[in-house]
């Protein structure tokens, strides 16, 4: 009987010591746990930040090349590209907006002209567009040109081929004072041709109102009889 009794007693201290170590596991775990998911969500976040702002600028990219490359000349391709950027902006704060760029090398619009101004499609004529965007991440990650930072900068390019190129950048600049005055004397032109015209237009609708007069009277020398407003009846007494 002694012998079951100190089993039973073993038993027990032993079953008292494991839900003392299990206690004791789990609070480590929960306290590991506690640091490690703070991080995990963090990293998770930055990944997430940085997936959404290289799609945005490859989407802002592509869309600002193919809208450039529908246009007859560069400074139509790059007010083109612009607008079809604005498309993608965001509401500011950890993202900014997508931005073409517009130095030599970045936006680029070539037609290969010729000689005498005219585009050899033979060449084909394409167009360049670069875009960027800039974040701001949550935590710090290591990029490899600027080590630990937060911010980051996202940029892209797209070519397509110019579907309607034409010679007007090659041969006359956005804006030429010469052909500013030729257009304005022009301008000044069509109002005189058009006041006159419609003097003239004036004048003959005039004549031809005189003249039906005149026919009406022949027609009727009495002239128009005057018409003697009629007193009212008195009534009866």
């Amino acid at each position: 009987m002694k012998a079951v009794r100190n089993d039973q007693r073993l038993i027990s201290r032993q079953r008292r010591n494991g839900r003392r170590r299990n206690s004791g596991s789990a609070f480590i775990e929960l306290a590991c746990m506690g640091f490690i998911l703070p991080v995990l969500a963090v990293i998770s976040a930055n990944v997430g930040l940085l997936v959404f702002a290289a799609w945005t600028n490859d989407a802002a990219c592509r869309d600002a090349a193919r809208c450039a490359s529908e246009q007859g000349n560069k400074s139509d391709a790059v007010v083109a590209a612009a607008c079809a950027a604005k498309r993608y902006a965001t509401a500011g704060g950890i993202l900014g907006n997508p931005k073409v760029l517009t130095g030599e090398t970045e936006f680029t619009y070539e037609p290969f002209f010729d000689k005498d101004g005219v585009p050899q499609l033979s060449k084909g004529p394409f167009v360049t567009v670069t875009t960027r965007m800039n974040a701001v991440l949550p935590l710090p990650m290591y990029v490899s040109e600027k080590g630990l930072t937060r911010f980051v900068v996202f940029k892209q390019s797209y070519t397509f081929p110019l579907m309607n190129p034409n010679q007007q950048d090659k041969i006359t600049p956005m804006f030429n004072p010469s052909l500013a005055a030729q257009e304005e004397d022009h301008l000044q032109d069509a109002i005189e041709q058009a006041a006159a015209t419609a003097r003239a237009q004036a004048e003959q609708l005039a004549a031809e109102q005189a003249q039906q007069s005149a026919q009406a009277s022949s027609a009727d020398p009495a002239g128009p009889t005057a018409q003697v407003p009629q007193q009212p009846a008195e009534p009866p007494v």
